[in-house]
């Protein structure tokens, strides 16, 4: 064999092994609070973690190695990751950053005196940040950081729910296993303030809450806590629906099917949020300090609404190969429910109410634009809603969700975001 062939053997090799390295629709992202070598400094790590566990460092530290991995996300543009860090020497000095695929770190924005225990997208393209003792709103087009309010805590996570009547945000507090006296586990918050206390009580299975999740399908809240049984659904009363075991949970991703991925320090678990039960458990292979914080499932944030007020942008961005040239239909609501299971087994979470129906009527392209068509080859398209100048400001949230389909039927269901009128 020549030498000019092996070369070009050799450097296919390499291709396919920088591939094989970036994350692909379905994968696990981890965030990890350790440093993976336990002789190097006290730092973390986001990982691609396989079906089979093993994983794979998608981005190491983003300065030095002091700084931890505590929270994940999928970003706007459903290709990279969005990260949040804090300095584990002082516990402060956090971050916010992202990791495009190949692993390249932006430093978005500095987190000044306190740490990111979560965060996640709102209506209007800013992303909703909780940190340790305060709350902020992050515009990173503009890269501007603007502090919603300050609270004692310990806050641990935060879910937005955008349902009518409902908090607009849903914070856990996470609280030392010694404690006595009930305080709020769960409550709700707007954007001045806490609001609303949806739990008290110092028993578990709400003892020392460290993320919680909201799943559209129901309404009901994902909680995690470090204690028996680590995982719970909670109505929006505050009453334990269902409760499962999962090992040292921490945060969690709920999948549009029914179920959800949990992540423990040591391990991940695929629930079943419809008849509930473990489905699988998934071991860190080859952990040394390897020590889950967040999970996020990549290629997860198909659609997102990005709103000022008059204008509404709405970005479909499947980046499943098999959703390309697909047709598409979009659609707008007054809620997520009641559900429907779609033949794909993925639920819409939309009701079918008159603006549902007006919506995907095509009579108002004015207000509607591209609400029906094919994506692009990557499984891309865009949208447009005209706000009308007389429910302009109005502080009514409104759905938006889609479908992809063929002559087969529906192949893709995407999750729903929302903007507010």
């Amino acid at each position: 064999m020549s030498r000019r062939i092996l070369l070009v053997l050799g450097l296919l090799m390499v291709m396919a092994g920088l591939t094989a390295a970036q994350p692909v629709d379905g994968d696990l992202i981890v965030s990890n609070i350790y440093e993976p070598n336990p002789s190097t400094a006290y730092g973390g790590f986001t990982a691609i973690v396989a079906s089979n566990g093993s994983w794979t460092t998608l981005a190491g530290p983003i300065a030095a190695s002091a700084y931890s991995h505590n929270w994940v996300r999928m970003a706007a543009n459903n290709t990279d990751v969005v990260i949040g860090g804090f300095n584990t020497t002082t516990f402060a000095d956090g971050l916010l950053f992202s990791a495009t695929p190949g692993g390249t770190l932006t430093t978005l924005t500095k987190l000044p005196g306190t740490y990111p225990n979560g965060f996640a997208l709102d209506g209007d393209g800013n992303w909703i940040i909780c940190g340790s003792s305060t709350m902020w709103s992050f515009d990173d087009s503009s890269l501007t950081l603007k502090t919603l309010f300050t609270h004692a805590g310990p806050l641990n996570e935060m879910t937005i729910d955008r349902d009518p009547g409902a908090p607009h945000f849903v914070i856990a507090i996470y609280s030392d296993t010694t404690l006595t006296t009930p305080t709020a586990k769960l409550f709700g918050a707007n954007a001045t303030g806490i609001t609303t206390t949806i739990v008290l009580g110092v028993q578990e299975p709400l003892k020392r809450a460290s993320g919680v999740e909201l799943d559209p399908r129901t309404g009901h809240y994902l909680v995690c806590d470090f204690n028996a049984p680590q995982v719970s659904v909670v109505n929006k009363a505050g009453a334990v629906v269902s409760s499962l075991t999962v090992a040292s949970a921490n945060g969690a991703a709920v999948n549009r099917d029914g179920t959800a991925w949990v992540c423990g320090t040591t391990n991940l678990a695929l629930v079943d949020l419809v008849n509930p039960s473990v489905l699988k458990t998934l071991p860190i292979t080859n952990p040394g300090r390897f020590a889950g914080s967040a999970v996020e499932v990549s290629g997860s944030r198909q659609l997102v609404c990005d709103s000022d007020g008059k204008t509404v942008a709405v970005y479909l961005q499947s980046r499943r190969k098999f959703d390309g040239n697909k047709a598409y239909q979009l659609a707008c609501s007054f809620g997520r429910r009641p559900s429907s299971k779609m033949p794909s087994g993925e639920f819409l979470c939309m009701a079918i109410d008159p603006l549902l129906m007006l919506s995907i009527s095509g009579n108002l392209p004015g207000i509607f634009s591209g609400f029906a068509g094919t994506t692009n080859a990557f499984g891309n398209a865009s949208a447009k809603i005209m706000v009308p100048k007389a429910v302009q400001g109005l502080g009514i949230p409104i759905f938006v969700a889609g479908v992809l389909y063929d002559k087969t039927g529906i192949q893709t269901v995407t999750n729903t975001h929302w903007f507010t009128l």
